[in-house]
């Protein structure tokens, strides 16, 4: 994405220059910023920034920068009017006028969708990865609109330069990291009708169900893979121990009941199936990825935890907690089982004392 808009910005004609160099000016000497913060009060300008410098090579200071100076437009002018040597220095770029000032205004608008989104996609604290897509189709939806609806042609063109290089990286699903898609789908609020209608808006109905089928392929091969590493280990260790049980009883075969002996070799005989099948790659045909993506979507809210989600419908867990008689349990009441079996494993030793189970008793009546 700095790739992205720092093409763009190499095009936007003088107007960022020309902000550039009037905060060059203002900054240069402390006596310079009192008189500007006067005129600004004078002016009754709508900020408290800072006025702020940007580093060319990072596009998001400059964003920063013009966003802090469009709002002291007045100052600006009135320093002009003010200071004679104002003019003077900025003659190679040339002052601020109204037509900049309207530039600076559409640039920064357009530019805080990519600040915005940038911050967003930098967080440390939430999770980001199943939004990538989301944000990967928005930049293009921005690109467009500056395109076709902003009268400015410099920052149209601007726009088209950024499109080239968001074409790039982003152009078809090859250039994309698959990754990206297959956390879109593995959000349960999403899963796979949502990437189809997505792509199919974005690239068109027949270029957007060609990469949904690409999608589906990789989304399956991942799943068989995850399948294969899992449970061969496991496969592996209950056939050993079946073989072992086996080997023991060889010699008192004799006097082993006849129906003991045949649910060792029918076990036997199974666990043999679920091997090869590992090893083959082969899946049940409703395996758990099919249930997962047949299930209905999560609703849409601000408070959802994908990663809570997760944990909840983990089948380590989940078998646990939803059975044959439980199949109908709310996700707050199943969270609720979850966050309680936690508790118990964390207070195992609390449990231990029967001394203690006054203070359970008045823990649970305290929640």
């Amino acid at each position: 994405m700095n790739l992205i808009v720092q093409d763009g910005l190499i095009h936007i004609g003088k107007s960022v220059d020309c902000v550039r160099a009037a905060m060059k000016y203002i900054r240069h000497s402390p006596q310079r910023l009192v008189k500007f913060k006067e005129y600004a009060e004078i002016e009754k300008c709508p900020s408290i920034k800072n006025l702020i410098l940007d580093v060319p090579t990072r596009w998001n200071s400059t964003y920063l920068m013009l966003d802090a100076a469009q709002k002291y437009e007045r100052a600006f002018a009135r320093y002009d009017s003010e200071d004679h040597h104002y003019r003077d220095d900025l003659e190679k770029t040339g002052v601020l006028i109204s037509s900049d000032w309207a530039n600076v205004r559409r640039l920064t608008k357009f530019l805080e969708h990519f600040y915005e989104l940038t911050l967003k996609v930098s967080g440390t604290v939430y999770v980001t990865s199943n939004s990538f897509l989301d944000d990967i189709t928005s930049i293009d939806a921005a690109l467009n609109n500056c395109i076709n609806g902003v009268p400015d042609t410099n920052l149209a063109a601007m726009a088209k330069m950024m499109k080239c290089k968001f074409h790039k990286y982003y152009g078809s699903l090859g250039k994309c990291n698959m990754a990206t898609v297959v956390a879109s789908v593995l959000d349960p609020r999403n899963k796979f009708e949502y990437v189809e209608v997505l792509l199919g808006d974005v690239f068109r109905k027949i270029e957007g169900k060609a990469m949904c089928a690409m999608i589906k392929a990789s989304l399956v091969e991942l799943y068989e893979d995850y399948v294969r590493i899992n449970a061969s280990p496991e496969t592996h260790t209950m056939f050993e121990s079946v073989d072992a049980s086996s080997s023991m009883n060889k010699h008192s075969s004799t006097t082993t009941p006849v129906i003991e002996l045949s649910a060792i070799l029918k076990q036997k005989v199974r666990m043999e199936m679920k091997r090869r099948k590992s090893e083959n790659g082969l899946q049940d045909s409703k395996s758990e990825l099919d249930r997962y993506l047949n299930e209905d979507v999560e609703d849409e809210t601000n408070k959802f935890d994908i990663l809570n989600w997760w944990k909840v419908n983990n089948p380590s867990t989940g078998g646990r907690v939803l059975e044959a008689f439980r199949s109908s349990l709310t996700p707050p009441v199943v969270e609720s089982l979850i966050r309680t079996q936690d508790w118990f494993r964390e207070n195992s030793m609390l449990l231990d004392g029967a001394e203690n189970w006054d203070e359970i008793q008045k823990i649970e009546e305290g929640n």
